[in-house]
């Protein structure tokens, strides 16, 4: 299966019909992303309400060029939505403080974007988080130090390159092959992910498209393959594993607590 990791909640286009284009192009899969600077207290999972398709638009899936098999697909697939929060922070305080914040460790996905190179570091050592993502767009404010990589990728922590950033002016793209492809590198080519970011269905890239991104960063063909799926699929496990642990820490918590109340 297919995955989006990345599309923006707040988003201008129509709903129902991005995600009309989504199973049209053959994902079958997508992440509704709540972005915070963390000066405001984020919105609970609750308040995140899921997007539905209208009566009359429903989709049907296009047999592109990765060979979907026809038996294979539902004329009513439906894109599996999950919710994901990502940060965007350049305070040591804050990014300390996500590792025990209730509300954002109920999200199916926690995302960090680092700001500077101390919270990039304790994201790569210490965050409880699932992905790590970096503009890609613009000069990168970290410096991706392989030993800081390695460390992310031991604790199962991926990388996140969004492709619209391909998509732009001649300054964007320019950024976007100098910054990705040397993400690459350092990462031998190792939890990718590409997503989209896309604001408005027409900065949709089929998953083929979105391979031969990939093979242009570099990567070969099962890798830039994988950035859209296998990888994806094991960010998505790596979500429910730390939402597990979380409540089995605050279980235990609770039942320390009781015991003390219990003793005195």
């Amino acid at each position: 299966m297919y995955w989006d990791l990345n599309v923006p909640s707040t988003g201008s286009t129509s709903k129902s019909f991005f995600l009309t284009e989504m199973a049209r192009l053959g994902y079958g899969g997508m992440a509704l992303n709540v972005e915070s600077d963390g000066k405001k207290a984020p919105p609970t999972i609750e308040q995140l309400a899921l997007w539905k398709v209208e009566e009359g638009r429903k989709p049907k899936n296009q047999l592109h060029a990765l060979r979907i098999d026809a038996e294979n697909v539902s004329s009513k697939a439906a894109v599996r939505q999950l919710k994901r929060f990502t940060l965007q922070c350049n305070d040591m305080n804050v990014a300390q403080s996500l590792n025990s914040n209730k509300v954002i460790q109920a999200y199916d996905i926690v995302a960090v974007e680092p700001q500077t190179q101390r919270v990039f570091q304790y994201m790569c050592e210490q965050g409880n988080i699932d992905m790590i993502t970096i503009d890609m767009a613009s000069r990168m404010p970290i410096q991706l130090r392989k030993p800081l990589i390695d460390a992310a990728i031991a604790r199962n922590i991926y990388f996140e390159i969004k492709y619209t950033a391909a998509l732009g002016d001649s300054s964007s793209r320019r950024y976007f092959f100098s910054n990705a492809s040397n993400l690459i590198r350092v990462a031998n080519g190792r939890h990718i992910v590409f997503s989209s970011g896309a604001i408005r269905d027409m900065l949709l890239r089929s998953p083929y498209d979105v391979i031969n991104i990939g093979i242009l960063l570099n990567l070969t063909y099962s890798k830039a393959m994988d950035a859209i799926s296998s990888s994806c699929t094991a960010i998505v496990a790596h979500g429910e594993t730390r939402k597990a642990n979380g409540i089995e820490i605050v279980m235990k918590a609770t039942s320390i607590n009781d015991e003390d109340q219990d003793m005195s």
